[in-house]
């Protein structure tokens, strides 16, 4: 007996289509799943993957001193020229607001006013004294953040004389006559 290929072909195809409609027909492999692909992610690297932690805010507050003329800016009772503090903030202010932003809650930027070592830690013999200085720099600077627009309610302020000298810098260097940033606990 001899088969005939093509009708033996012609069964197998038709086995095989209508267990391939009645396959899709109970649900089980419907093409409605694949209609439409995942969505994209264009920018991967604008994602932001994870908040940074209070030691890697400080840190990067860190690189946003303020020293005006290398400290020579900070004269006997000049505190802060305004148009070099003014450039300064506009300079940082974005990065500032951004990392503001990333604070837990409880913290708020901390402006720290700084001095050298020369003059009286406090007031006496005509000096107001270093600790009134770095207090009056840090209030100053603070004051200036605000008026250019940002939010007061996530910045302190305080002085801490010559309690914070750069290292390798001799005590009475004017670059310790400084303004930096950091983070604190709300008070």
């Amino acid at each position: 007996m001899k088969i005939n290929t093509l009708r033996v072909e012609a069964f197998v195809a038709s086995v095989l289509v209508h267990f391939g409609l009645l396959y899709l027909a109970s649900g089980c492999g419907t093409l409605d799943e694949f209609e439409e692909p995942p969505p994209s992610y264009e920018d991967t690297e604008a994602i932001d993957r994870r908040t940074p932690s209070v030691a890697e805010i400080r840190n990067l507050l860190s690189d946003m001193t303020y020293t005006p003329n290398s400290g020579r800016g900070y004269g006997n009772m000049q505190f802060v020229p305004d148009a070099q503090l003014d450039q300064w903030i506009q300079q940082n202010r974005s990065k500032i607001e951004e990392i503001a932003g990333y604070l837990p809650e409880g913290f708020v930027i901390e402006v720290v006013g700084h001095t050298d070592r020369t003059g009286p830690l406090y007031a006496g013999l005509g000096s107001p004294g270093n600790q009134w200085l770095s207090r009056e720099r840090a209030r100053r600077v603070y004051q200036r953040m605000i008026q250019a627009g940002m939010d007061a309610s996530l910045l302190t302020f305080r002085g801490v004389a010559d309690e914070q000298l750069l290292q390798n810098v001799e005590e009475d260097d004017p670059s310790h006559r400084r303004v930096t940033l950091g983070v604190t606990l709300e008070k």
